[in-house]
């Protein structure tokens, strides 16, 4: 499944999440060239809102008292609507 109409910056956010593993703000603020931490939240929610249709979806979790990003597949994609 492919997202599409993702900006430069939210594919490669989301190339490095597609690994399936859990990523800080930190790894991920690599993709961003400007800007403090707090635009890391901003694309991971737009890149949501564009991968949620295709049963997708980046999970937040807690690791260690510090936000983690997990990209991952809904098993139900009817969740999604």
């Amino acid at each position: 499944m492919e997202a599409g109409n993702l900006t430069p910056i939210e594919e490669r956010m989301l190339k490095i999440l597609s690994d399936g593993k859990p990523h800080s703000k930190a790894e991920l603020h690599g993709c961003v060239y400007t800007g403090a931490l707090d635009n890391v939240g901003k694309h991971v929610s737009n890149i949501r809102k564009k991968i949620l249709p295709l049963g997708q979806d980046i999970a937040l979790k807690l690791i260690r008292r510090k936000l983690h990003y997990q990209h991952v597949i809904i098993m139900n994609s009817a969740l999604a609507e």
